[in-house]
């Protein structure tokens, strides 16, 4: 401190009390293991919502396969339509999008718990 009792900053040093600290420039700090938590949370966030996103579109489209095929069924009851045509395809789109939640899923909450533990590393660790 100098004699008016006010802070005294040299360049990238800084003298307070009569210790000098280096203090990095804006430019000279690095921010990428502070950011690499909030971007592997983000990261599986986004994830998750994706496979949310796939199985409400099989859901859905299964949902239209049982409707068209419940129709069909009345239309034959009610003797408007001579054969009963069977689904296709449903449970190969159900099972391709399971598969593609599946990895999904697992890769979301990978990295949010990676993003959790990265956090408390550089919480312990002093960054």
């Amino acid at each position: 401190m100098s004699a008016s009792g006010q802070k005294q900053t040299f360049g990238s040093r800084w003298r307070h009390g009569g210790a000098l600290y280096d203090v990095p420039l804006k430019s000279e700090r690095k921010m990428t293991p502070k950011i690499l938590p909030s971007l592997l949370m983000a990261a599986g966030s986004l994830m998750l919502a994706w496979r949310v996103k796939y199985l409400l579109d099989a859901l859905m489209r299964a949902q239209l396969g049982a409707e068209t095929h419940f129709r069909s069924i009345t239309e034959f009851l009610a003797g408007r339509q001579t054969e009963l045509p069977p689904p296709v395809g449903f449970n190969q789109h159900v099972a391709r999008t399971q598969k593609i939640a599946v990895w999904l899923c697992v890769l979301g909450f990978i990295m949010i718990g990676a993003s959790g533990l990265l956090s408390a590393y550089f919480l312990w660790a002093g960054f």
